[in-house]
């Protein structure tokens, strides 16, 4: 009953804080930015790379030079809709990257640990896990490796979203988008639990 009293009193997330102070914010905000920067910002291009550009709207571009330590970039706009010149990388992703992101999203969450993080002022919190199993159960664990439920869950392709059909997730109260995303290409997958809320599983990490 108790494990059943915290996950009602605060939807697990901040019973979670409250019981374990210790991991509330063990993780500093570089490790929001390792989990979230832009996977363009850590490419690095070449003279001649066909890419796209996102100062207001997206531009065909190509790579004409670089910088040293690749930080800045010279570009040429291939529609014409800015003349050449020198920008940061981070304005700079591969071109057709969304369409990408999007088949590989496609796909569906892999089955897997997916790591629970809550966002506060800058900080992510651990705040337990879940996992996913390829037979469409997932059981979701708190802080400390204890069991918060089982249930079962589906993917609607349609609309990149996850479905909780049972379970700890079913509760209303989570009311996040549960918008699967594919970050990295294809290396991180991201559910977003709540509106600070992820649960997060790389193939790297």
């Amino acid at each position: 009953m108790k494990l059943i009293s915290l996950f009602n009193e605060a939807h697990f997330g901040i019973a979670a804080l409250k019981k374990c102070k210790h991991y509330a914010y063990s993780i500093p905000l570089l490790c929001f930015f390792l989990l979230f920067a832009n996977y363009n910002f850590a490419q690095v291009w070449k003279v001649g790379d066909k890419v796209e550009t996102t100062q207001g709207k997206n531009h065909p571009a190509t790579i004409l030079a670089v910088s040293n330590g690749n930080t800045y970039y010279k570009v040429h706009y291939d529609d014409n809709g800015w003349a050449d010149g020198w920008i940061e990388g981070y304005w700079i992703k591969a071109r057709n990257a969304d369409a990408i992101k999007n088949t590989l999203a496609a796909a569906g969450p892999r089955a897997g640990k997916y790591t629970i993080y809550v966002y506060n002022s800058g900080y992510g919190a651990y705040d337990g896990y879940f996992i996913l199993k390829s037979d469409g159960n997932y059981e979701v664990y708190l802080p400390g490796g204890t069991s918060a439920g089982k249930g079962n869950y589906s993917f609607d392709k349609a609309k990149m979203v996850v479905i909780w059909k049972s379970g700890p997730f079913a509760n209303k109260a989570w009311d996040g988008t549960q918008k699967f995303e594919v970050e990295r290409g294809g290396k991180t997958n991201i559910i977003r639990l709540k509106q600070n809320t992820i649960g997060t599983n790389s193939t790297d990490s």
